[in-house]
């Protein structure tokens, strides 16, 4: 449900198309639901303008799903529940340490239930990572022989890595792993969810 809406929001039926892409809604969705967070806080995380975070904000407001107040905004009860059950099958790790997996300074990752079958090269995913202005993405998938990076034939240490990530992610035959890599905790966020969009984007979520 969240994923529609996400492209609802993004896909105006006239006029121009705003300023933010289907993944900040769906970003948004998972930002709102921990804590309050103020309009500026939340452009700060999404990389978009203020103007762009209050065009959003409106637009999930008139859908019942956001409420705000003087300490910010957040999602209404109707939000929540959305995303609590969006989080049956799709689970966030802001912070994950990756050792030789990836090359950069941060990274963060999604967890994808059931998704491992809409994946292909893992190129579209670490393209979508730096069409935002980020370093890439990395995407594992866990199969009959165990975890594996497609294209990639895996050395010892590497193996090692996967296995004790994929282990620390609970990660189940059939699952997806989005690992988004930046110079900053912010830009592994936004490679994160910019790149697992393009997996969500194909499920009924």
């Amino acid at each position: 449900m969240i994923v529609k809406i996400a492209k609802e929001l993004s896909t105006p039926k006239r006029g121009l198309s705003p300023n933010y892409s289907e993944f900040h809604v769906v970003m948004a969705f998972f930002l709102l639901g921990k804590n309050p967070m103020g309009r500026k806080a939340l452009a700060e995380r999404l990389d978009v303008g203020e103007g762009t975070v209050r065009t959003l904000i409106e637009k999930l407001q008139s859908m019942g799903l956001v409420q705000a107040s003087p300490i910010g905004c957040q999602l209404t009860e109707k939000g929540n529940e959305m995303l609590t059950n969006f989080k049956k099958r799709v689970s966030y790790q802001p912070k994950i340490e990756t050792g030789v997996i990836t090359l950069g300074k941060a990274n963060s990752a999604i967890l994808i239930r059931g998704a491992a079958k809409l994946i292909k090269s893992g190129m579209e995913q670490r393209d979508a990572a730096i069409s935002v202005g980020t370093m890439g993405a990395t995407t594992i998938l866990f199969d009959k022989d165990g975890p594996k990076v497609p294209t990639i034939t895996a050395d010892e240490n590497m193996w090692t890595r996967l296995r004790v990530l994929c282990e620390d992610m609970k990660m189940e035959k059939g699952d997806v792993l989005v690992i988004g890599t930046g110079k900053t905790e912010e830009e592994a966020e936004r490679a994160t969810w910019a790149a697992a969009y393009t997996v969500l984007e194909r499920t009924q979520s």
